[in-house]
């Protein structure tokens, strides 16, 4: 195989690399499984918020389990050695984990909106709550549905062995509807309801802060008249 040029066989980026994958999964592991132990454990800590954290939690360990690990393997050994299941199902693990991380860091914006801009209005439900992940969860699975059929094992002559490929053939305007409509849910829709929502309540908040301290300037003055007053009538005697 020529690899010559390829720095991921050398064996100080091998070390590098591998240092940092591992590091990142430990720690990835370790901390969102104590989120996990924590919010199914400690009652008062199973609000509606955190039932979204906990559902991040799950899917980011989901990610360090299967794609963290394949991922640097792969990069390294040139081969792909798991097999066509893995290279079906770790896609889709992955595509979907990204997509249903973005559609519950939206849930949790519109949850602050709505509950920053209209403090009257009943917040979510646990039930409510429960709802939106599970449609988080179908919707993500739904759209990462393709690579569980369209990633093939194909060999790559001169530099690897068999290698794990997104291929559509001759679908090739498939492919480009199917990226574009991925691009759209995943990241526009997402990134501009989060943008708007946090946007709407650092406005309220900036609005909440001027008021008091408006507020608080009015009940000075009429102190600072009095000690002012007090203070003249002391000169005078």
């Amino acid at each position: 195989w020529n690899t010559r040029r390829d720095l991921t066989t050398c064996p100080f980026v091998m070390a590098v690399f591998a240092s940092l994958y591992s590091s990142i999964i430990l720690l990835g592991i370790i901390g969102n499984s104590c989120v996990i132990m924590a919010i199914a454990r400690i009652k008062s800590l199973q609000t509606v918020p955190n039932m979204f954290i906990f559902s991040l939690s799950c899917s980011d360990i989901l990610v360090c389990f299967i794609s963290a690990t394949i991922t640097p393997i792969a990069a390294f050994k040139k081969d792909w050695i798991f097999g066509q299941f893995l290279c079906s199902f770790a896609p889709f693990v992955a595509g979907g984990s990204l997509c249903f991380s973005t559609f519950t860091l939206a849930a949790i914006s519109v949850d602050r909106f709505l509950l920053i801009l209209f403090p009257t209005r009943k917040a979510f439900s646990h039930t409510q709550a429960l709802f939106i992940i599970l449609v988080a969860f179908l919707l993500a699975s739904g759209f990462s549905l393709p690579m569980l059929f369209m990633q093939k094992l194909k060999p790559v002559t001169h530099y690897c062995g068999r290698f794990c490929f997104e291929d559509w053939g001759e679908m090739i305007g498939i492919r480009r509807i199917y990226g574009t409509l991925l691009l759209t849910v995943q990241f526009i829709i997402p990134l501009a309801l989060i943008t708007f929502c946090y946007t709407a309540i650092s406005f309220r908040l900036g609005k909440s802060v001027n008021l008091r301290t408006r507020k608080k300037c009015e009940w000075q003055m009429p102190i600072s008249a009095q000690r002012n007053a007090a203070t003249k009538r002391r000169q005078r005697t």
